[in-house]
């Protein structure tokens, strides 16, 4: 006659309980604490669970130091929470600016991006830094604009957690996912940032375009907060078109896009237009040398267009 199966296991030393059932997951441990007394005590011993945190861990992005803390007081605690916070999208300003993260654009915005973004291009993505007063450290190669001039805050917004948007610039808001690998990751409608290292493309099917957590639609999300020009219908895009428009150094029919904390900028523009000035003020003092006729008529050309005022001085002179 066959043993009773249970008798036998209760019959067996706690020592020689726990090196069998050590080899079993999380949720078989948890069933085996409804048996009986026995295989309870031998489920819950503290270095299983130790074991099963440390395998859980060893290839993840991110644990955060209060579980590691409690790997020796309480390693089953330790297991769940650290699972249940892989979960957490909404990231603290402490751990925002304690990560280095990687940056890529999109092919959303286009070819101009796609041709001068390094990750596209297999080369090494830039590293960005976050600072406590707001300001973006970058090193190595970066494609976007205004690289010395990046500035971030938390999304202001009724509804919006903070944690959960982040504002660079003037750009669409990036929203805060997570990765399988319980890393972090920021992404807007143009391009991401993650807090380990790109993988090269072609070798991360999660880090690829098409499957990337969705962000809201357009129209009913802040992706686009702070991004209105002069009237325009961002739905459709048009801010791809002043990016590169800025970037060339052109206004775009009259509007000057706008950056947070690009005095610069406009204090280029300035100069611009102080040097205009004085090529022009130059132009009027070799005129005086001309006719009086020269002069007016000069002066006249130059009330309906101050290039063509330019050429025909240009002209009388040769």
């Amino acid at each position: 006659m066959m043993a009773d199966t249970s008798d036998l296991c209760e019959s067996l030393p706690l020592e020689m309980l726990r090196s069998i059932i050590r080899f079993l997951d999380a949720e078989d441990l948890n069933q085996c604490k409804l048996l009986n007394s026995s295989w309870r005590e031998a489920a819950t011993t503290p270095y299983i669970w130790q074991e099963l945190c440390e395998q859980l861990w060893k290839d993840k992005v991110y644990v955060p130091q209060k579980f590691r803390d409690m790997l020796h007081s309480d390693p089953t605690t330790a297991y769940y929470e650290s699972k249940r916070d892989s979960t957490r999208d909404v990231i603290t300003t402490e751990e925002l600016l304690s990560f280095d993260w990687w940056f890529r654009f999109k092919e959303i915005p286009g070819a101009w991006y796609s041709d001068r973004d390094p990750w596209m291009n297999g080369r090494q993505p830039s590293l960005h830094k976050y600072q406590k007063d707001g300001v973006i450290k970058i090193k190595g190669e970066f494609s976007g604009a205004a690289p010395d001039r990046r500035y971030w805050q938390w999304l202001e917004e009724d509804n919006v957690k903070e944690g959960s948007w982040i504002q660079i610039c003037q750009y669409p808001s990036y929203k805060v996912h997570r990765t399988a690998n319980w890393g972090w990751m920021q992404q807007s409608e143009l391009a991401l940032l993650i807090n380990w290292p790109i993988p090269p493309k072609g070798t991360c099917p999660e880090l690829e375009d098409a499957n990337l957590p969705k962000l809201p639609p357009s129209e009913d999300s802040y992706i686009y907060r702070n991004f209105n020009v002069g009237g325009i219908n961002n739905a459709q895009h048009p801010l791809i078109q002043l990016l590169l428009q800025r970037l060339g150094h052109v206004h775009a029919g009259g509007f000057i896009f706008n950056m947070m904390g690009m005095d610069d900028d406009d204090e280029d523009e300035d100069e611009d237009v102080e040097i205009n000035d004085n090529e022009n003020n130059d132009e009027e003092a070799n005129d005086e040398e001309g006719s009086e006729e020269d002069m007016d008529e000069y002066e006249a050309l130059s009330e309906e267009h101050d290039d063509e005022a330019s050429d025909v001085d240009e002209n009388q002179h040769e």
